[in-house]
């Protein structure tokens, strides 16, 4: 559902974004593709990950990571999340 609404709110302001939700034990896997990302957003009940990420990310100094709040992530505000990451990412709309 945050997905969505993350993915519904970029294209109201016409900026594409693609979400893409991996399940944390398929971390391993994934991480020979995280050079290809831009932002990495930890679910909060996953944050004991963040470590995990920092490593994976550190050889991609352009990827950004953040520890979603989880009152962001309890009430599916995606349309504010989204809009935070465009904005820490310095995308113009």
């Amino acid at each position: 559902m945050l997905i969505n609404s993350m993915e519904k709110k970029s294209k109201e302001i016409g900026i594409p974004v693609e979400v893409k939700c991996i399940p944390a034990e398929l971390f391993v896997e994934e991480r020979e593709r995280i050079g290809d990302y831009d932002y990495v957003l930890l679910a909060p009940q996953v944050r004991h990950y963040k470590g995990a990420v920092e490593e994976a990310i550190k050889k991609y100094p352009k990827i950004r990571l953040s520890i979603i709040d989880p009152l962001t992530f309890a009430l599916v505000k995606g349309d504010e999340l989204v809009m935070r990451v465009i904005e820490e990412l310095g995308i113009k709309g």
